[in-house]
C-alpha cells in the first residue's frame, strides 16, 4: 500500500539560503550535520564554502544544492587536517555554478 504524500515531501530543507548575499565563507563543517536539503542556489557568496568534517544526509535525493550561486571561491568537500572527509549521502547539484 502507497500512502499518500504531502505536496513537496521530496523536498525535505534543512538550510535554505537561495538568493542570499554571504559577504564571506560559508561553514558547512567542523560537526555540521544536515538531515535533508541545504541550498544556496542562486547565493552569491563572497567566498569559499567549507564542508570538510560535515555530515550531509538526504538519500536519493538533493543534499547540497549550489545551483546557479556565484562565489569568489571554491567548494570544499574534501578531508582537512583535524577532520573527517565529509559524509555525504545523497545528491550534490552545482550545475550554472560560477567561480569569480
Amino acid at each position: 500500500m502507497v500512502e499518500p504524500q504531502p505536496l513537496l515531501a521530496q523536498w525535505k530543507a534543512v538550510l535554505t539560503a537561495n538568493r542570499t548575499r554571504i559577504a564571506g565563507n560559508a561553514w558547512l563543517c567542523c560537526g555540521f550535520e544536515s538531515d535533508g536539503d541545504v541550498s544556496f542556489s542562486r547565493a552569491k557568496i563572497g567566498g569559499k564554502v567549507y564542508a570538510f568534517g560535515g555530515i550531509f544526509i538526504n538519500p536519493r535525493k538533493i543534499t547540497f544544492d549550489a545551483s546557479r550561486s556565484e562565489r569568489d571561491g571554491d567548494i570544499w568537500f574534501t578531508p582537512f587536517p583535524l577532520f573527517p572527509s565529509p559524509e555525504v549521502d545523497g545528491l550534490i547539484d552545482i550545475n550554472g555554478a560560477a567561480r569569480h
